[in-house]
C-alpha cells in the first residue's frame, strides 16, 4: 500500500478555497489514484471524468493545483511532496527480498545448531534431524529418548509416529491455509522421503511471506502442494503492473466502460445504487 501526503494547511489554504469543495473531492481521488497506481501525479482524461465533470478539473486547473499535459492533467510538484514510482517499486522489492530471506533462514535455524542460513540442499544437515521407520524396527527397536510414553497427535492423524509428527508440525505451523489436516500429514511423510524436511518448511514459510502470494481461496491445499513437490517452485511474482519495466502508462479504459459503470438517467450516479432511481421508485410504488 502507498500513502500519499497532504499538508495540514491544506483546509484553508487560498488555492483550496479558490477550487471549492466539488473539486477537491475530485482532487483528493485523483491523489489516492496516482498513488495506487504509481502515474507520479498524472491523471488520464478518461479517470477524472469517471470522478466528475470537465469543468472541474479546469476548476482545478485555473486555482493552480494542476496543469494540463498530454492525455489529461498532473498535479503540479508531485514528486517533491510524494514518493516517486521509481522509489516505492523499490521499496516494495526491499519489503519482498527481506521476507523472502527471513523465511529462509528462519526456518534454518529450526535444523541446525549453528546460525548459517540454508540456501540450498548441500548445507543442510545430514543424516536427517529424525530417522524415518524401515523394516528392521520391526525387529530392533531403539529405546525411546522421550519419556512420555503418549506423545500428541495431530488432530484427525491417528497413530503417527513421533518423529514425523514433530517435523510436520513444524510445516503445518508456517502453511497459511490449515485446511485438510489429515491429507497434508499422509503427503508429508511421503515428501520428506523426497528432500530434507528443513527445505520444504523453508519453501513453505518463504511461500508463506511472500508479499505476492495469492489470496486464501487461491492458495492450494498442504496437501497438494506437497504432493506436487511445489517446495521446488519458485517463489509468487510480483503482478506485470510492478514489475519495472520503464515508464508505461497505466491501464485506461474506454469512455465506454466508463459510461457502462454509471447510471444512464442520473450521471455520476453507479448504475447499480443509484439512490435517485430509488427514490423515484418508491415515490411510483407509493
Amino acid at each position: 500500500m502507498t500513502w500519499a501526503k497532504v499538508d495540514d494547511n491544506l483546509a484553508f489554504h487560498p488555492k483550496v478555497l479558490k477550487a471549492g469543495n466539488e473539486a477537491m473531492g475530485v482532487w483528493v481521488r485523483s491523489m489516492s489514484y496516482s498513488a495506487q497506481q504509481l502515474t507520479d501525479g498524472f491523471i488520464p482524461r478518461e479517470i477524472v471524468f469517471a470522478f466528475g465533470a470537465e469543468d472541474v478539473a479546469d476548476q482545478l486547473v485555473v486555482s493552480g493545483l494542476w496543469h494540463e499535459a498530454p492525455g489529461g492533467y498532473e498535479f503540479n510538484d508531485w514528486c517533491e511532496y510524494q514518493p516517486s514510482a521509481a522509489d516505492e517499486k523499490e521499496r516494495r522489492s526491499a519489503i519482498s527480498r527481506k521476507r523472502s530471506e527471513s523465511g529462509r533462514v528462519g526456518a534454518g535455524k529450526r535444523w541446525q545448531n549453528d546460525s548459517k542460513p540454508i540456501a540450498n540442499e548441500n548445507d543442510l544437515p545430514s543424516p536427517l534431524p529424525y530417522r524415518l521407520p524401515s523394516e528392521s524396527d520391526s525387529k530392533t527397536i531403539a529405546p525411546n529418548p522421550n519419556p512420555n510414553p503418549n506423545p500428541k497427535t495431530p488432530k484427525g492423524v491417528n497413530n503417527a509416529h513421533p518423529s514425523l509428527e514433530g517435523g510436520f508440525n513444524l510445516f503445518w505451523a508456517e502453511w497459511p491455509r490449515l485446511e485438510g489436516k489429515k491429507s497434508a500429514f499422509t503427503a508429508w511423510s511421503k515428501a520428506v522421503k523426497k528432500a530434507q524436511p528443513a527445505v520444504i518448511i523453508a519453501a513453505a514459510k518463504a511461500f508463506a511471506d511472500s508479499p505476492y502470494r495469492p489470496e486464501k481461496q487461491f492458495i492450494p491445499y498442504a496437501a497438494t502442494w506437497l504432493n506436487g513437490e511445489r517446495w521446488t517452485d519458485p517463489l509468487p511474482e510480483a503482478p506485470e503492473a510492478e514489475k519495472p519495466k520503464g515508464p508505461a502508462s497505466p491501464y485506461v479504459p474506454s469512455h465506454e466502460e466508463f459510461l457502462a459503470q454509471y447510471c444512464t438517467k442520473h450521471p455520476n450516479w453507479p448504475v447499480n445504487a443509484c439512490d435517485r432511481c430509488a427514490e423515484e421508485a418508491g415515490e411510483v410504488n407509493g
